[in-house]
């Protein structure tokens, strides 16, 4: 009978389970490291505090219109819009999370 290790499967199930529940903030989503390769900032705050929208809380994030991001996303980083940011930056973090 041939066994199997797979302690590495285990233990990487258990990082997707601790992980896919816990929710991110913007700034450990966009750490400093990923917003130095992909804007020209060193913060998400420093990058929204230059924007043109008055961004105080949630609602009012979610209030500008998608089409004013993406053209402010597309001016200051090197994506074409906020969704493409945001799923490249969790992926970078859940790559990072499950494989180190």
């Amino acid at each position: 009978m041939i066994k199997i290790d797979d302690s590495g499967l285990k233990e990487f199930q258990n990082k997707l389970k601790e992980y896919g529940t816990n929710s991110l903030t913007l700034v450990e989503l966009f750490h400093a490291d990923f917003m130095k390769n992909n804007t020209r900032f060193k913060a998400i705050d420093d990058m929204f505090a230059s924007s043109p929208f008055e961004i105080e809380t949630e609602d009012d994030f979610d209030a500008i219109e998608d089409g004013e991001l993406d053209r402010f996303i597309k001016s200051v980083t090197k994506f074409n819009s906020w969704e493409e940011m945001t799923q490249v930056a969790a992926t970078e973090w859940m790559s990072k999370k499950l494989f180190s």
